[in-house]
């Protein structure tokens, strides 16, 4: 994973940002009115929010990623044989299903020519007839393993689901998952332990951001 955000901050600092176009000099796209590209305005549109929507919302330079996040189970440490049961069950009927559709963005410091990247995340809607099996699943899994693990629960609006640290890794990864009428959402990103506080807490409140934005795409 951290080998990943190295990439991506590679690609950052040599093309420009594909959601959003560089703001003028002496701007700060983060507070001001953001020069991002028109939202899409399709009669049917993508299940997924996009990063133009996304700019047009907070004004921050999002972009499509050019490579793709790679989705990982919660580590949950030492497990119990029920922990290990609701791991399989919610992997087989939920998770292995998840990375074939994911979408990544990646959201950089700002609209500059030397923009850092703050994070990437990935965001998957997967078609289910009974939306709430796969999601109560997932709930299982974190009901039977959250023990005396070192992920804890998480939840915004109607997204529910686990934060914490990666097997031998620093960082911390976020995972929610979140149900709509006959398809289900997972969204996960990873705060890397590179990160200042000031970035971590603006990356993580681009999330936010985001999780609003697709629980709204989810209820259409």
């Amino acid at each position: 994973m951290r080998a990943l955000l190295a990439l991506s901050a590679l690609a950052l600092a040599t093309a420009p940002l594909a959601g959003c176009t560089p703001a003028a000099p002496g701007s700060t796209p983060a507070t001001a009115a953001a020069p991002c590209p028109p939202a899409p305005t399709d009669a049917d549109p993508e299940q997924i929010v996009t990063a133009a929507e996304l700019c047009a919302i907070d004004g921050r330079p999002w972009s499509d990623s050019v490579f793709t996040t790679v989705v990982n189970t919660p580590a949950w440490g030492d497990t119990t044989p029920a922990c290990d049961e609701a791991r399989k069950t919610a992997f087989y009927k939920a998770w292995k299903d998840v990375q074939s559709q994911i979408t990544t963005f990646d959201l950089a410091t700002d609209f500059g020519e030397n923009a850092r990247l703050l994070g990437g995340v990935g965001v998957a809607v997967l078609t289910a007839p009974d939306a709430s099996a796969p999601i109560a699943l997932l709930d299982a899994e974190v009901d039977a393993c959250l023990g005396a693990s070192a992920q804890t629960r998480i939840d915004h609006g109607p997204w529910r689901g686990v934060r914490g640290p990666l097997s031998g890794d620093d960082g911390e990864q976020l995972t929610w998952w979140a149900e709509g009428d006959g398809h289900w959402s997972l969204v996960q990103a990873y705060i890397s332990e590179t990160l200042s506080a000031d970035d971590a807490a603006s990356l993580e409140s681009a999330l936010d951001t985001l999780l609003d934005a697709q629980a709204a795409r989810l209820a259409e």
